[in-house]
């Protein structure tokens, strides 16, 4: 069997210890008890929930503890089986639950509504030994004689785990940190923040460094007296921001036998493919790096413990670990995922949220529970109260951080304010500007975040930067600057308070702005912000991005019906797109739906796009009126983007025009409306043009006119719409109006159809003036086109033979060559046959007899024809004539209205 495989298996068995299979414990009708599990900066968590309070005891002895309750239960105990720290093993029994504990881990337990906790709380290291004070001092001297905590952290030994903030006890006694209002929601385990413990600071330093802690005011301490030396710089706001301190330097394992990693929680494990270990003894003297490291029995191998820390890689050379401060690895790191841990028989690339060690910061922002952070604000407030107005600055501002920690912006930035008063060198610090920023965003005060983000004191990359970009997405919701993106991991770095106000609109923001690799890493590595619906909504986004279209449509559909409206807007929106991009629904059920959503957002720029979108939508569909409707809506909400808007609009118009449902008078009204905006198109020239025409076949051709002649001085192509404005004007009766009409058309050179509109409204034009001889000229000009007019202008002047002859060239073009004779050809025969009876020519009536008469059939037509063209000798009588020519009118009558 290959190292490789081998390796694959023992690290299988690895996963699948830590706990015993659970619903193995039956009892009758015992209540199913749900175990949750939770690792914290400090502890380790594990929540029984109780449907109701039940009786229950604790007892620990070394390194067992006994839980027992007071009624029968059916442990839950699956949360179990992952690797946790402080907890060597767990075990059900028959009143409870037994655990095995690491050595030095202290149990503490307590009641959260109905559920039952108990905390494994981290080994205690040992604290440094303090100086002794004078004998026969007051306590309260000694206690000003200590450090302040935040000297006393600087000076703990190394065995302290990276990443953790563990508070000094005070020697006055503190007030108790208030229990957490609930226990922790189950989900992936916090990222540890892996900052190296701090180097002991110099002895000098060390006794320079003025004491924090006064004494009661009962009993003052007596002022030393001052010092002639040059002015110092103002005392900082906070002690010295990570990575500032000495940090342990990176170390190489002393061997090669490990073969696979696993990360669990905030440990790393190495297997080792038999069952020789490392002297765990010699390791833990390395480094204090290596302080925690643990030897893990296991079937068929063994694995080492190790502290998480911010690189941990494998190259050429064996295994490579480096502190938060250090240099990335040269090796390629473990990959943490979001359950919180990964097999890595060859190391893949890290997690994009896992580097956050490395980007420079400027604020005290740990990762730790709600209890700490109110446990030290409890703490600062009693040490502000004692301390003496000299020293109470730097604790104010340790108080701001704190209370940034829990999200208590506005008292956040009280404390800053008292902290910084009115002294410009601390206004001006880097770290008292980004503090006052990012209160400020907390609290809704943009522009004056705004103001301390543009401060040249702050650096342009790294925290400032990540503050920055929450600028930006407060204002418009966009993710634009590179250094903002860069310094992303922070967030999983910072408590759960702003950690769960912060990420979930970033997240979505990278989504919305295409960011998928980053919005899927900070949802990943998001801990309970995760479950934000913002959050999901990003997530939601990136399997759309991956093509998980199902899984996607069904984030959306949970997302509907959020309480959340920012959620709840996007979601439909994306629901709506992604349903008609896959033909689910069509553009009119999109635009639909994406209307209903608009109301969500009040004046910024989403709800614009979401209008603008809306309707193009609306005018995909052919639902023109509702598209110009809506952006007419826009225009007026958002006065800026009206400019913008213009285009749509014109287009919406357009479609709407040439919509042949719109009603011909609703469709002049919105052409009136809209005359300003529009501008000189062929299309434009089109629509007018319809609309004309379907006025006319309305017969109010006054309301045409009126049309034509508001259209033509912007219209691309004048003439047409002269044209037809006289084609009105002589439906209206009014010849020397269609003349003029035509003198404004450019001319007789219009070419195509326009043109022998143009000729033939001349004709009739001069004919209704009185000028039959203009109109007879015009109508000779066009030749065969102009026939069928000619021949009927030539016989109003009873020119019968012209009038046949005229005829006869347009019944070339227009009689069929075959068949039966339709409506339109018997009528131009039964007209040819009285013109040449009337001019009396027999021979081309015969003529005209003998081609079509057997192509006609039975009726009126033929009868009237017949008569004409028969072969009687001598001249057609006039009466005669007179009445055959009287019925063939009156059959065209007929005809003409029955069309």
């Amino acid at each position: 069997m290959s190292r490789t495989r081998v390796a694959a298996w023992l690290c299988a068995g690895l996963l699948a210890l830590g706990g015993p299979v659970a619903g193995q414990d039956v009892r009758g009708a015992a209540p199913s008890i749900r175990v949750r599990t939770g690792i914290h900066p400090t502890f380790t968590r594990i929540v029984f929930d109780w449907p109701e309070n039940v009786p229950y005891s604790v007892v620990q002895n070394g390194e067992t503890a006994s839980l027992q309750f007071g009624r029968a239960a059916r442990l839950d105990t699956s949360a179990l089986a992952r690797p946790l720290r402080n907890l060597a093993g767990a075990e059900p029994s028959a009143e409870g639950m037994v655990f095995a504990l690491r050595p030095g881990v202290r149990v503490r337990h307590l009641t959260v509504g109905t559920s039952v906790v108990v905390d494994l709380l981290d080994p205690v290291a040992p604290a440094a030994a303090a100086p002794r004070a004078p004998q026969g001092a007051p306590a309260a001297v000694q206690a000003a004689a200590e450090p302040p905590p935040s000297h006393r952290a600087a000076t703990q030994p190394a065995a302290a785990a990276p990443g953790k903030h563990a508070l000094p006890t005070p020697v006055a006694a503190a007030p108790p940190a208030a229990p957490p209002a609930a226990p922790p929601a189950p989900g992936p385990a916090p990222m540890p923040v892996a900052a190296p413990p701090p180097a002991p600071a110099p002895a000098s330093a060390t006794a320079a460094a003025p004491p924090v802690l006064a004494p009661p005011v009962s009993s003052p301490a007596p002022a030393a007296p001052p010092m002639a030396q040059a002015p110092a710089a103002p005392p900082p706001i906070v002690a010295a921001p990570p990575g500032t301190e000495a940090a342990p330097a990176p170390i190489r394992l002393p061997f090669s036998g490990a073969t696979a990693a696993v990360m669990r929680g905030d440990s790393v494990l190495l297997v080792f493919e038999d069952a020789t270990a490392p002297d765990i003894a010699r390791l833990r003297r390395i480094s204090p790096l290596l302080a925690g490291a643990e030897i893990v029995e296991m079937p068929g191998g063994t694995a080492l413990r190790l502290p998480a820390a911010s690189g941990i890689s494998r190259d050429a050379q064996g295994w490579l670990i480096t502190p938060a401060t250090g240099p990335k690895p040269r090796g390629t790191p473990i990959d943490p995922t979001r359950l919180g841990n990964a097999l890595s028989l060859l190391p893949d690339a890290r997690h994009p949220m896992a580097a956050h060690a490395s980007i420079p910061r400027l604020l005290h922002l740990r990762d730790e529970s709600d209890a700490t952070l109110l446990a030290r604000r409890q703490d600062l407030l009693a040490r502000i109260a004692a301390a003496p107005a000299a020293t109470r600055d730097s604790l104010r501002g340790e108080l701001a951080e704190t209370l940034l920690a829990l999200g208590l912006a506005p008292e956040a930035q009280a404390a800053l304010k008292l902290a910084t008063g009115d002294d410009p060198r601390r206004v001006q610090q880097p770290q008292a500007l980004l503090l006052s920023a990012a209160a400020s965003l907390l609290a809704g005060r943009l522009e004056e975040a705004r103001e301390a983000l543009a401060n040249p004191a702050l650096p342009a990359e790294g925290e400032a930067a990540l503050w920055r970009g929450v600028a930006g997405v407060q204002e418009d919701g966009r993710i634009a600057d590179p250094a903002f993106r860069a310094a992303l991991p922070l967030l999983t770095a910072y408590p759960a308070a702003l950690r769960n106000r912060l990420l979930p609109p970033i997240a979505a923001a990278l989504a919305e702005g295409g960011a998928m690799r980053d919005a899927a890493a900070l949802v990943e590595a998001g801990g309970e912000a995760s479950n934000h619906p913002l959050s999901r909504f990003a997530w939601a986004r990136v399997l759309e991005a991956r093509g998980e279209v199902e899984p996607a449509l069904l984030a959306y559909s949970s997302l509907a019906g959020n309480r959340d409206r920012d959620a709840r807007a996007r979601a439909l929106g994306r629901l709506a797109e992604l349903r008609l991009a896959t033909g689910r629904i069509d553009a009119a059920a999109a635009a639909e739906a994406l209307e209903a959503s608009i109301p969500a957002w009040r004046g910024d720029q989403r709800e614009l796009q979401r209008r603008q979108r809306a309707a193009e939508l609306r005018s995909r569909a052919g639902q023109h009126g509702q598209a110009l409707a809506l952006m007419q809506d826009t225009a007026g909400a958002f006065p800026e983007a009206a400019e913008g808007l213009r285009a749509a609009m014109r287009g919406a118009t357009l479609g709407a025009l040439a919509d042949a449902a719109l009603p011909p008078l609703e469709a002049t009204r919105l052409l009136a409306e809209q005359r300003a905006n529009l501008v000189p198109d062929p299309a434009l020239d089109a629509a007018v043009a319809r609309i004309a025409e379907r006025l006319m076949a309305m017969e109010l051709p006054a309301q045409a006119a009126t049309l034509l002649r508001e259209a033509m001085p912007a219209s691309t192509d004048p003439g047409g719409l002269a044209v037809r404005l006289a084609e009105a004007r002589l439906a209206e009766g009014d010849a020397t109006a269609a003349l003029e009409a035509l003198r404004n058309s450019g001319g007789a050179a219009l070419p195509g159809e326009i043109g022998l509109r143009r000729a033939l409204a001349e004709a009739n034009a001069r004919r209704q003036a009185g000028d039959r001889a203009g109109a007879i000229g015009v109508l000779r000009a066009l030749g065969p086109d102009g026939a069928a007019p000619l021949a009927e202008l030539l016989a109003e002047a009873q020119d019968w033979t012209g009038a046949a002859t005229a005829l006869a060239e347009h019944m070339r073009r227009s009689m069929p060559a075959e068949g039966p004779l339709d409506d339109a050809a018997r009528r131009d025969l039964l007209r040819m046959a009285a013109f040449l009876a009337l001019g009396g020519d027999q021979a081309g009536l015969d003529a005209l007899r003998d081609r079509y008469a057997p192509r006609l059939p039975p009726g009126a037509f033929t009868e009237a024809f017949a008569a004409l063209a028969s072969r009687s000798s001598g001249a057609l009588t006039l009466p005669r004539l007179r009445e055959e020519i009287a019925g063939a009118r009156a059959l065209q009558n007929q005809a003409r209205t029955l069309r």
